[in-house]
C-alpha cells in the first residue's frame, strides 16, 4: 500500500469513528496534502520530524475537524501562524466555500503553502508572509474576518491582541493549543 493509501484509510477511519461523512474528494484531497506536507518536511521543518508518522492524526484530521463546530454563516477566515498549512489547509478543503488568508512570518514555510495550495488546486485560500501584528498587514485587513483560525501559535491573550483589528464586529476564534 502506499503512503496515499495509507493516509486515505487512516482518514476514512478517524471520520468514520467520530460519526463525520465528508465527501470522498475531500478526504483525497486531504491524504493528498499529508503526502505533500511529509515529502516536504524532509527539507523544511513544517512539523515535527518525530511527528511526520502521525502526521494524520495529529494535524490533518485535527484541523479539518475543527470545521463540524463552525457557523456555517461565515464567509471568510485568516489562518493566523499557519506553519505548515494548519489549519487554514484542511479547513480549506473541508469548507471549500470560505475563503481563507494564510499568514506566517516564515517565508520557508509560506513558500511550502504556497506550493500546496497550488498543487491542491484550492483556489479559496491565499499565503501570505506577513507578521499579523505589522501595521501594514493589519491595514490592509481591517475589519475583514467572520473567523481567526490558529494553532500551536502564540498565547491566546496576544493572538486575541492580533486579531481583534482584523476581525468584524461579530467574529469567531478558534485557536487549537496543545496538551491532550
Amino acid at each position: 500500500m502506499d503512503l496515499q493509501e495509507q493516509y486515505l484509510r487512516e482518514l476514512k477511519t478517524l471520520f468514520w469513528e467520530n460519526n463525520l461523512n465528508p465527501d470522498e474528494y475531500q478526504l483525497e484531497r486531504l491524504a493528498n496534502f499529508a503526502v505533500l506536507l511529509a515529502h516536504k518536511n524532509t527539507k523544511v521543518n513544517l512539523i515535527s520530524r518525530r511527528d511526520v508518522e502521525k502526521i494524520i492524526e495529529n494535524h490533518i484530521f485535527i484541523s479539518s475537524f475543527i470545521s463540524e463546530f463552525l457557523p456555517t454563516k461565515i464567509s471568510n477566515f485568516i489562518d493566523i501562524g499557519t506553519g505548515g498549512g494548519f489549519p487554514g489547509i484542511p479547513l480549506a478543503i473541508t469548507r471549500p466555500m470560505l475563503k481563507g488568508i494564510l499568514v506566517d512570518s516564515t517565508s520557508k514555510k509560506i513558500d511550502a503553502v504556497k506550493e500546496f495550495v497550488n498543487k491542491l488546486m484550492l483556489n479559496n485560500v491565499i499565503a501570505e508572509n506577513h507578521r499579523v501584528e505589522s501595521e501594514e498587514f493589519q491595514q490592509k485587513y481591517i475589519n475583514n474576518f467572520d473567523l481567526v483560525v490558529s494553532r500551536a501559535t502564540v498565547p491566546l491573550i496576544t493572538l486575541l491582541n492580533y486579531a481583534l483589528p482584523l476581525v468584524k464586529e461579530k467574529a469567531y476564534i478558534a485557536s487549537l493549543k496543545g496538551g491532550d
